[in-house]
């Protein structure tokens, strides 16, 4: 039985998935309120989850890496941004799903 919204294949890049997510509706004022995520499959080796969550009033971006073939990779959320130099993942800081919601948190031994 297929539970939630059915996947959606986007090709291309980034301009592509900002116009996917315009047609489903999740691009406009109200989606800061709500949080986005998506899968991207690197090659058959590899799979990243994306998120976008509203953490006190602002946008964190943050990934997990399900599944790296033979690499050693984290299992935590990590927060990363996206900067002029390309993408900085925070190894130091995960990002926790608690009761009273999102929590950002500096770790040691990463």
């Amino acid at each position: 039985k297929l539970v939630g919204i059915n996947p959606v294949i986007v090709h291309g890049g980034g301009k592509h998935i900002n116009e996917m997510l315009k047609k489903l509706g999740m691009l406009h004022a109200q989606s800061a309120t709500h949080t986005v995520r998506a899968v991207i499959i690197v090659d058959p080796e590899g799979i990243i989850r994306l998120d976008l969550d509203e953490i006190e009033g602002e946008l964190k971006r943050s990934l997990i890496v399900w599944k790296m073939r033979g690499t050693k990779h984290s299992m935590r959320r990590h927060p990363f941004e996206i900067t002029d130099k390309g993408i900085v993942v925070y190894h130091n800081k995960v990002l926790r799903v608690t009761r009273r919601g999102i929590i950002e948190e500096e770790v040691s031994g990463t």
